[in-house]
Parts: C-alpha cells; structure tokens; sequence
C-alpha cells in the first residue's frame, strides 16, 4: 500500500474529526493547491513551498468567526508509510512555512520500539513548531469496507496519547 493509496481515507477520517470545530475545508496538495486554498494561504508561502518543490500531503482550514474570528487555523497533514523522525522534522517544516494551528504526521504503522523510546524522552522539544503547538502523531486504522468507492475506505485516526500532555480539540476526547 502506499502513501498515496491512504490520501482519500485519511482526508475523510480528519475531515469528520475537524467538523466538530467548524466548516472543515481539507484537500490532497502533494502535487499543487487548489485556487481555493491558496486564497488562505499566504502568498511568500506559498513561493516558499514552490521554489523549494515541497508541499504537505493534504492541507486545509477551518471556518468557525464564533469560535477563531477572521483567522482561520491551518491544518498541515503528512502520510507515511512507515514512520521516522525526519518525518516528524518535515512536518514541522511545513507548519511553520504554513503558519499552520494543526500539524499532523499520520500512518497505519507505529514508530519502532527505538524511535518512540527516543521521542518519549523528547517529545516536547522533538514536535514542538511554535511556543504552544506540536506535531500530533497519529496511526491510522481501517474500519471497514467501502464497496462503492473500494479505493477510499473507512478509516479512524487515533492520536498517540503517550506523546503529549494536553492534547488539543478535536482530539482531546482520546488523551482520556
């Protein structure tokens, strides 16, 4: 299975999850943005992300004026297959040239006894991008079939509570 596979699944299951804080706009941007997305986005990171030839794997934004005003939180979201530290380091790449609320580095495997060893004993200063924010890590899981779409199947995402002392919306319900 590869990363791509998982694209549509994972952008389901986050897009049900970020519902519950507003109008959840989340797309796939591995190749390019779409219009819509880039009149959210600033412009020079926008350049940043092209001249680099870098872009997160789905990003997106939130709309709620009675919960975030005019600003609208961006979601960064990367996928892997299996998981690494750089992984999480260009995670945090992408959220802080995105001036992203939300960072998330998803995938259906766990990170070895030895890296998440390491990243219990770090965690902090290993996901933090800005002074009150960190990479959520997360493992994607099927739950089922989807016999109309068979690429694009039910999946949740569970966030690894062990990583993180408060765990924000909408995820918090799980760090119980």
């Amino acid at each position: 299975m590869s990363e791509e596979s998982l694209y549509n699944s994972v952008l389901d299951a986050l897009k049900k999850r970020f519902m519950t804080l507003g109008d959840v706009h989340l797309e796939i941007t591995a190749k390019k943005f779409s219009y819509e997305m880039k009149q959210e986005l600033d412009d020079y990171s926008l350049f940043i992300l092209n001249i680099e030839k870098m872009s997160p794997d789905l990003t997106g934004f939130i709309r709620n004026k009675a919960k975030f005003g005019k600003s609208k939180p961006i979601i960064v979201v990367e996928i892997k297959k299996r998981p690494t530290l750089k992984d999480i380091y260009q995670t945090k790449r992408y959220a802080e040239i995105l001036n992203a609320t939300y960072a998330l580095l998803i995938s259906p495997k766990k990170f070895s006894p030895e890296r998440r060893k390491f990243l219990m004993k770090r965690r902090e200063e290993i996901t933090r991008f800005h002074p009150n924010s960190q990479v959520l890590i997360g493992q994607s899981r099927r739950t089922g079939e989807n016999k109309t779409h068979p690429n694009v199947f039910p999946m949740s995402i569970q966030i690894d509570k062990d990583l993180y002392y408060n765990v924000p919306e909408p995820f918090k319900e799980e760090s119980k």
